[in-house]
């Protein structure tokens, strides 16, 4: 089924990014102003140059950042819908990790959007992370999306039916309910479309109710869950939004890159 863009958001005019509240990350790969070579900024990375820091458009300067020079994506210009996107390597160990603390617990609701392309052959089961939340100081992991499209989170798998696809980007929307405990309900969709889960259970983005989570792009735990492909963007919500809300971001995301 194809994404079916909102009245409102379709004409003559590319729709733009609604302005809804409790927006908490923003990374746009498109903008070759936000992608420095270096982690503290300096000059932008060049076609084919690697990035240091992709920086945050929201207003919380949530900046993602690698310090390690040999495990720096890179910024490729006009591979998806002729917008630049960040390629990561799984070879090379590529990812980039949050330079401040992104509030999220078991109890919070939450909205995640990514739009990312996996090359052939890879993230089709299990593999590549596309974000986690690893905890720091509790045993596991606090979840990440792998490309079959699955969700794992404290020893809980949920899993779709559905393929992402390594020949156009796809867009992967994850919703947290915010329900109070461990078992916040978790839905997702893939291309506006809702996903069916196939096996698995319910389980929170964390198990634990006052966690300030660092946030990693390009794998789960830096050596494990490699991404491989492109990330176009990632827009995180401090709230579970609406369905119309959720849909206008979808239809917004969905035109610019092309799904």
């Amino acid at each position: 089924m194809s994404l079916k863009f909102p009245i409102s958001l379709v004409g003559n005019r590319a729709p733009k990014l609604p302005d809804i509240d409790n927006l908490e990350l923003r990374l746009d790969a498109s903008n070759a102003n936000t992608l420095y070579r270096l982690t503290a900024g300096g000059s932008t990375a060049g076609s084919g140059g690697t990035i240091g820091r992709w920086e945050d458009l929201s207003s919380n300067a949530n900046h993602c950042i690698q310090g390690d020079g040999g495990k720096r994506p890179q910024r490729i210009v006009g591979v998806i819908n002729g917008l630049d996107a960040v390629l990561f390597k799984s070879s090379e160990l590529d990812y980039l990790v949050s330079n401040s603390n992104i509030s999220l617990n078991s109890t919070a609701a939450k909205t995640i959007f990514t739009v990312c392309k996996p090359n052939s052959g890879t993230g089709l089961s299990d593999g590549g992370s596309v974000w986690s939340y690893p905890q720091n100081s509790v045993t596991g992991t606090a979840g990440h999306i792998t490309l079959e499209p699955a969700y794992r989170a404290n020893n809980v798998t949920w899993i779709g039916s559905e393929t992402v696809s390594t020949t156009s980007p796809s867009l992967i929307t994850v919703a947290q309910s915010g329900a109070g405990n461990i078992h916040s309900v978790i839905s997702m969709w893939l291309n506006g479309n809702s996903v069916t889960r196939t096996s698995g259970a319910d389980g929170a983005l964390a198990d634990n109710a006052n966690k300030y989570l660092l946030g990693r792009i390009g794998s789960q735990d830096n050596t494990n869950f490699l991404f491989d492909g492109y990330i176009c963007e990632i827009l995180v919500y401090d709230s579970e939004l609406s369905t119309a809300d959720r849909q206008a971001v979808e239809a917004y995301l969905s035109y610019k890159w092309g799904v």
